[in-house]
């Protein structure tokens, strides 16, 4: 009687070993981006996740401020709209140093707004006209994408950077960076310096 079980020839055999070893390392490498991918979850400890919250609400609110005179290449106002966020932020107990860059839809700075002690409203900051089109946080964010996080290097000073487009009408017409110290966002954070990078800001 015929068995039916299938007979393979030797170099079926070794046709199938190839096979097997290619698919083993296709497994892995499936299993390798799965694992790569968990990177991307929301932060799971609490301070992290406070801190991620507090950028993303400044990020909303002052996009939201943002949209109507960026939209209309109104220096002016992005200017009042930047000294009204900086005051609200002064009067919230969740408040911390940071600086807001603002670009148009090219990339070049239309103003920025930085922290002083003397001043709730904060101060103009530096850089006007200057192009960022060229840094990937912000041709990133000029793209439409979500928010996406940085290192900026500014007057021998070292700064964390999220930065997010700003939409009128669904068209984005520019685009909000926000600019920490990046010990200061360390600290706020819970993550070492080097780890700041891997936070997700879009959960």
């Amino acid at each position: 009687m015929k068995s039916d079980c299938l007979h393979f020839t030797g170099s079926q055999n070794k046709r199938l070993g190839r096979y097997a070893y290619k698919l083993s390392l296709l497994l892995f490498l499936c299993l390798f981006l799965a694992t790569a991918c968990n990177s991307s979850k929301p932060p799971q400890d609490s301070k992290t996740r406070a801190f991620v919250r507090h950028i993303q609400n400044v990020y909303q609110k002052a996009s939201e401020k943002l949209a109507s005179p960026l939209a209309d290449r109104d220096r002016g106002r992005v200017i009042l709209a930047l000294a009204d966020i900086f005051r609200n932020q002064a009067g919230s107990e969740a408040s911390f140093q940071f600086s807001l860059g603002v670009v148009d839809e090219k990339g070049r700075v239309i103003a920025s707004r930085v922290p002083s002690p003397d001043e709730p409203s904060g101060i103009c900051g530096k850089g006007l006209n200057q192009d960022y089109s060229k840094y990937k946080v912000f041709s990133k964010a000029l793209s439409g994408g979500r928010l996406s996080t940085g290192r900026l290097y500014i007057e021998n000073a070292s700064f964390f950077v999220v930065c997010g487009p700003v939409k009128e009408k669904g068209k984005v017409v520019g685009a909000l960076g926000i600019m920490i110290n990046v010990e200061l966002a360390s600290e706020r954070s819970g993550v070492s310096v080097e780890e700041l990078l891997e936070i997700n800001m879009n959960f």
